[in-house]
């Protein structure tokens, strides 16, 4: 099986190392088109493939004006692509986003018959399905002809499937379209914890970029009311955001306040599971999310969590795990009041842990991979 990864965003997100690492214990070899941005850490996001014929391509840096004229980039980057990637080895591509990626996999069916599978993610719906409608028919045409539809969550399937541009084209989104989560590092997977009190100060704990999407904002708004009536402490961990910063802002605010303690960035998980052991609810009001693996790294450590309603990973738990809200100060500040009163009715249900263990995941991708191209 030799499979392309189209992916914009390889060099901005562990999340397709460790996919692809799991891939490549499969024996599946991968060729991998990784798109170059100036400001970004290049090169610090590489696979120790076991599969010799894997490589990471990358093309040359994106300009500006990229980011406004779609279809120059979409021919920019095609064309680097058929440059570096020997195409008569591939037998099917994955794109990892509808609108970038999935116009150049569309691009290769149409004059290599590649056949391809796309994923939807959260940047579709919210930057290109709002300001990019000039765009439509294209993702029209992505969408008849890829051979499966990915969605990351329910939220994201839900939202695009009554977004109204996506009315024309429901029964064959419906029709060839699948959920599969992401998963998360084994770490948290082998290593939960069983979590039982509630300490005193009560500890909340944010984990994520400064900028808006985040709503650590909204967040230390509701920490600052609930001060007032309970024994609180709000722990940070994170820094600043690519998109949106919020970074000195945020720092203004909570540099006097000695319940607010900053803890920076943690790339030790070891460091961080100490973090999540020690505070008692997770709280990430974040809009427009994809997924957002710090959820479940805060289950796997048996913590509530409160969430957007119809957003990220709302619908992804059955059992009773958290709060989800509306994204303003009252409906955080209530659901943090909730949960506080009714801790042990939370953190008693244990969600099953394995539906993200990557290798489960990598499993079902290859599956699927192997029944498209004997379709071909």
């Amino acid at each position: 099986m030799k499979v392309l990864h189209i992916c914009n965003d390889f060099l901005g997100s562990k999340v397709y190392n460790q996919l692809y690492t799991k891939l490549d214990e499969l024996g599946i070899e991968q060729h991998i088109f990784a798109v170059q941005r100036k400001g970004r850490d290049n090169y610090s996001n590489e696979v120790d493939f076991q599969n010799k014929e894997s490589e990471i391509y990358y093309s040359k840096f994106l300009r500006k004006y990229h980011k406004v004229l779609f279809r120059s980039k979409i021919n920019y980057l095609y064309d680097a692509l058929i440059k570096e990637i020997p195409i008569d080895r591939i037998e099917i591509s994955h794109a990892t986003t509808l609108f970038s990626d999935g116009a150049i996999a569309y691009r290769l069916y149409k004059k290599y018959n590649i056949p391809y599978i796309v994923t939807v993610r959260m940047t579709d719906f919210f930057i290109f399905l709002r300001f990019r409608k000039d765009l439509i028919f294209l993702a029209y045409k992505i969408l008849k002809s890829a051979k499966k539809i990915i969605f990351i969550s329910p939220s994201i399937k839900n939202k695009f499937l009554n977004h109204y541009l996506m009315l024309p084209v429901v029964e064959l989104i419906c029709s060839k379209s699948e959920v599969i989560l992401n998963g998360v590092d084994d770490f948290w997977v082998e290593n939960r914890s069983t979590k039982i009190q509630i300490n005193n100060p009560i500890n909340l704990l944010f984990v994520g970029a400064f900028n808006k999407n985040k709503n650590l904002k909204l967040l230390i708004n509701s920490f600052l009311e609930l001060q007032n009536k309970y024994n609180i402490n709000l722990h940070i961990v994170g820094g600043r955001g690519l998109i949106g910063d919020e970074f000195d802002g945020i720092m203004t605010i909570i540099k006097n306040n000695h319940n607010i303690v900053y803890h920076g960035r943690i790339s030790d998980k070891k460091l961080l599971k100490k973090v999540y052991e020690d505070c008692d609810i997770f709280v990430l009001p974040a809009i427009n999310e994809t997924f957002g693996l710090v959820y479940v790294e805060a289950i796997s450590q048996n913590l509530p969590i409160i969430y957007v309603k119809n957003d990220g990973i709302d619908g992804v738990f059955d059992s009773e795990l958290g709060e989800s809200i509306e994204p303003n100060e009252a409906s955080l500040s209530n659901a943090i009041r909730i949960i506080i009163k009714n801790y042990h009715n939370y953190i008693k249900h244990r969600d099953d842990m394995s539906r993200f263990d990557w290798s489960k995941i990598a499993k079902h991708y290859k599956s699927l991979y192997h029944q498209i191209v004997e379709k071909k």
